[in-house]
């Protein structure tokens, strides 16, 4: 037969285990809601793809012209290298200097890059006005 005393000295262990699987717990359901605005997401990139695939097999040359131009930043020709700078927004840092274009810029000057001191296409501000 277990005393009481017995009992309350294994208290605290059961305490701290309780603990411990509450924040498992935690972190399992962060997990989940990550997943989830992950698959989201993912849903919401292939919907998107599949509208813009069926607009781009039926858009005539003015519409196609219009898209290229909000997308290509420049065209770099070089002896053996074409590079075609873009401004689709990217949302990781460089971390080595290979991830920058050949003049050494990085994409972070992308025109549409979020928060960018550069205005958005058709939009005229100073940069650096806020």
């Amino acid at each position: 037969m277990i005393t009481l005393d017995e009992l309350r000295s294994r208290m605290p262990e059961l305490r701290n285990r309780e603990a411990g699987i509450r924040q498992q717990i935690e972190a399992l359901d962060v997990q989940l809601a990550d997943r989830e605005i992950y698959l989201t997401l993912a849903d919401n990139v292939e919907n998107f793809l599949a509208g813009f695939k069926n607009k781009a097999a039926t858009a005539n040359i003015a519409e196609r012209q219009r898209v290229l131009r909000l997308l290509v930043k420049d065209v770099l020709v070089s002896t053996d290298k074409i590079t075609i700078r873009h401004s689709i927004p990217v949302r990781h840092k460089p971390t080595n200097p290979t991830d920058t274009d050949q003049e050494g810029e990085s994409p972070a000057n992308c025109q549409l890059r979020w928060r960018s001191l550069v205005a958005v296409a058709g939009q005229h501000r100073l940069v650096g006005a806020r």
